[in-house]
């Protein structure tokens, strides 16, 4: 049973799922070539390659289970040969949810529960998902499609001790087997911080 809360998170089993939804895209007309460039957050403990110029806004969540400071990193890309056009990094602190080994919290549920709301917010389909791990964290790897399946999504959703990570490319259809798609996920690193 989901009860969906007024801030945008969703309850779901005593868990909770942050809705990332994306309703209005702008975009940003870049000439030549796209630079890549690394983006790195030091209090969040990851670093990422993004293309052209990167935006970060963040924004206070208040919950039933305590208040989350939800970050975003992303680049919006003119629709060029590759047909992607947003590429963006979602992250916050969970604090306040028992992720460890102990409890009766199970990591693969939890971010299952978090695509599939990312799959409603966007009225979208899930094409396929899949378990796998990174550094030895729990990660779901997704293909979706949305807008009447005109566009599709990519992510990675990663679980690292109590940081959440949803790292997520929107491209058109025709164009949604391009290596950059893969440049930007594959990218996603954890680092050491002092």
């Amino acid at each position: 049973m989901y009860k969906l809360l007024p801030n945008g998170f969703l309850m779901h089993c005593g868990s909770i799922v942050l809705l990332f939804s994306i309703s209005v895209l702008s975009f940003t007309q870049l000439s030549g070539q796209v630079k890549w460039q690394t983006f790195e957050s030091k209090e969040a403990a990851f670093s990422v390659l993004l293309p052209g110029v990167v935006k970060v806004m963040e924004k206070m969540v208040a919950t039933p289970a305590g208040e989350f400071l939800v970050h975003t990193a992303y680049t919006e890309s003119a629709l060029d040969s590759t047909g992607n056009f947003l590429y963006l990094v979602n992250y916050f602190e969970a604090q306040n949810i028992d992720f460890s080994p102990d409890s009766s919290f199970d990591a693969f549920i939890f971010l299952e529960d978090f695509l599939e709301n990312i799959r409603a917010s966007v009225e979208g389909k899930i094409l396929y998902s899949h378990r796998d791990h990174f550094d030895k964290n729990p990660v779901v790897e997704y293909r979706l499609n949305y807008q009447e399946d005109v566009l599709q999504m990519k992510g990675r959703i990663i679980l690292a001790g109590q940081m959440m990570y949803s790292l997520q490319v929107f491209t058109d259809k025709k164009n949604s087997l391009n290596r950059q798609m893969d440049t930007f996920l594959r990218s996603f690193k954890l680092i050491e911080t002092p």
